[in-house]
């Protein structure tokens, strides 16, 4: 009798849990997502949160007990990008502040069947329920089948297809939401996503024919015309992060100054006029703030050693963003971060062969490691240079180039083309990625794999030279 007792209690404290997380109260600047995963005891439940500003991901990790249910709150004030994935199972959504969902489901072996068996409840359950709609949808395929058929085009017929695709996407939104109730607001905002990453795709793609598949065919004068029905001024423009993008292949396509192909502070000051202008010329308000935050904090990080000159510029245009404060504290204390790779991290040669990447880097006194993916135009001018750095340097420093793009005809052509130089591995599992946000990245690690300096000298940048010397004659 006393076991029954203690029974019925237990199963009412577990209703008692399980109506507690249903009904979580939410901060407006809060996101909370709970549920039920069945099967997914002592499995690791992840979320990965897209930063709108940053463009960078926080990855919330949980792993459910016996009962099986989860619970991830964050902070968000913005509309961001988020993948739950569990096992197997992956689904992909976007969230807003404010919302807090509850869904219940069980992990299956194929992820279209666990995304189908889904169920969402909370106040913003269609709006879920909409991108479950979205990953189930045929025209899916048939719209990323017309994007695929559009990159092996010509330039007009590029921008035929991928009008067309849209078109259809417009086609499948309707689709989608079809008696969902969804709010206006909501409708909105992923009409503007989706013609955003649209407007990205067109405005990208000369840039990705050259970098990326060495495609130097003809372009055709008036291939921007399209640019000029844009409103850049309307304020619809609300997606922080696509918004980004989009301008900054825009202000790229309106360059009417001569851009040095060195990396380094003379194209840095000089692509940064051409952003900054196009900012001021077409922006307004909070939009143009947002636009150039993003390109302080993109800039800055990208290239600290420039940061003085960047910070210069800025202040000659009297331009005035907290980001200027934060990021002269961000640039001394960069310099002498404090931080050791994790020691079980592993890469892959070409041939898939797993190295630990903590081993690797003791082999040498010093390892320059570049974090770089196929078709980066900056990594190029590092491998046509690094040739020298490797015959100079190579018996006391290792120059490990660690690939996030995966191992392939691309990559091989790429090195074929600008240079075959240095220590090549792969971070297909992005154990690396993880710590190391930003790409591309070159950081200088002692023997113990602690970081020395971030964001070192390129080897594009002829002031490596100097700097390597001063380490080997120990005066850094």
């Amino acid at each position: 009798m006393k076991s029954l007792i203690i029974f019925f209690f237990a199963i009412l404290i577990f209703l008692s849990c399980e109506q507690t997380m249903r009904n979580l109260p939410i901060a407006p600047d809060e996101v909370v997502i709970s549920g039920n995963i069945k099967g997914s005891f002592w499995r690791e439940v992840k979320i990965q949160v897209v930063q709108d500003v940053l463009s960078q991901y926080q990855q919330f990790e949980y792993k459910p007990d016996s009962t099986e249910y989860f619970c991830f709150r964050f902070k968000k004030s913005t509309p961001s990008e988020l993948q739950l994935s569990v096992g197997p199972n992956r689904f992909k959504a976007w969230v807003y502040p404010g919302d807090s969902v509850y869904l219940t489901a069980q992990i299956k072996s194929d992820n279209d069947d666990f995304i189908r068996q889904i169920n969402f409840e909370g106040k913003k359950a269609n709006q879920y329920k909409y991108f479950q709609n979205k990953a189930l949808n045929p025209l899916s395929s048939e719209i990323e089948l017309i994007r695929f058929q559009a990159r092996d085009s010509s330039y007009e017929d590029f921008l035929l297809l991928m009008d067309s695709a849209y078109d259809l996407e417009l086609h499948q939104f309707d689709q989608d939401t079809s008696g969902l109730g969804l709010h206006e607001d909501f409708i909105h905002y992923e009409l503007n996503r989706l013609r955003y990453r649209h407007l990205i795709e067109k405005t990208s793609e000369p840039a990705i024919r050259r970098h990326q598949r060495f495609d130097t065919t003809g372009f055709p004068e008036g291939y921007y015309s399209y640019l000029d029905r844009v409103d850049y001024k309307d304020s619809s423009f609300q997606n922080s992060h696509l918004l980004y993008d989009f301008l900054k292949n825009a202000a790229e396509s309106n360059i009417d100054e001569y851009i040095p192909e060195q990396v380094g502070i003379p194209r840095l000051d000089a692509f940064l006029r051409v952003l900054f202008r196009f900012s001021e010329a077409n922006l307004v308000g909070q939009i143009r703030e947002i636009f150039e935050t993003k390109v302080i904090d993109n800039y800055a990080r990208y290239d600290l050693n420039s940061f003085d000159s960047l910070r210069h510029l800025l202040a000659s245009k009297g331009y005035d963003n907290k980001l200027l404060d934060y990021y002269a504290y961000l640039s001394d204390s960069l310099r002498s971060l404090e931080f050791t790779l994790d020691k079980n991290i592993t890469v892959y040669t070409r041939d898939g062969e797993a190295l630990n990447l903590s081993e690797q880097i003791s082999k040498f006194p010093y390892t320059y490691l570049n974090m770089w993916f196929v078709g980066c135009r900056g990594c190029a001018l590092d491998f046509e240079h690094q040739e020298y750095f490797v015959k100079k340097y190579g018996t006391e420093i290792q120059f490990l180039n660690i690939c996030t793009s995966s191992p392939g005809e691309r990559f091989d052509r790429f090195i074929a083309k600008f240079g075959d130089t240095g220590t090549h591995c792969f971070d297909i599992d992005h154990e690396l990625s993880d710590q190391i946000f930003e790409y591309p990245y070159h950081g200088l690690f002692d023997s113990s794999a602690k970081l020395i300096i971030n964001n070192v000298h390129r080897p594009s940048d002829s002031d490596l030279d100097e700097f390597l010397e001063q380490l080997l004659s120990k005066r850094i």
